[in-house]
């Protein structure tokens, strides 16, 4: 077995965009390999991904305590979202204050619309001691989308958030660098 560092792992496929270019769009799921116990024991960084974990709302929750249970070895667990999942989970789950049991290093988000940049400006209102109290978030914002980041987010409060803004541009393949990997679970979460 090839030695990782970080595993980008697909736990599920519901997203609710359909972006022309999703690297989702351009690869057999079922031929993406399984995550095995042997994989994670050897791993120190895991990217949930999908779709959107957040999807999932309080089963993501469970996921996560469980892997921080079963495999200490992983040190940093970080979330990949579009938004607007995440400010569904958050209002429902009431993670105003802070982090809480999500157990995660971090949020990167990656707004695809209108829709998503709304929420991610709600989120960073409402919840800016959740963002806060996470060591590493990291906002996407791809340059077809930049009058929409300059509509919506105060570059001002970012700093007090932990986000960090990085452009991005669409990829139509995913490719993981030599030390990741890309793996999905056994069943998807949908």
């Amino acid at each position: 077995l090839e030695m990782i560092d970080t595993v980008h792992l697909l736990i599920n496929r519901v997203c609710g965009h359909n972006c022309s270019l999703c690297c989702n769009k351009h690869y057999n799921i079922k031929k993406i390999p399984c995550i095995t116990n042997e994989i994670l024991s050897q791993v120190h960084t895991l990217c949930l991904t999908g779709g959107d974990p957040f999807f999932i709302n309080f089963l993501l929750d469970e996921l996560v305590m469980q892997i921080r249970k079963e495999f200490p070895n992983i040190k940093d667990i970080y979330a990949y979202t579009s938004g607007f999942y995440l400010r569904c989970y958050l209002s429902y789950t009431q993670k105003s204050a802070s982090r809480d049991n999500l157990l995660i290093n971090g949020i990167t988000i990656s707004p695809k619309n209108a829709t998503d940049w709304e929420a991610v400006q709600d989120m960073f209102i409402h919840y800016p001691l959740f963002f806060s109290s996470l060591p590493s978030n990291r906002l996407l914002v791809y340059k077809e989308q930049l009058d929409l980041y300059h509509s919506y987010i105060d570059d001002r409060i970012l700093p007090s958030l932990n986000m960090k803004v990085l452009g991005r541009t669409w990829d139509k393949e995913f490719k993981t660098p030599d030390n990741e990997g890309f793996f999905r679970l056994p069943i998807l979460l949908d």
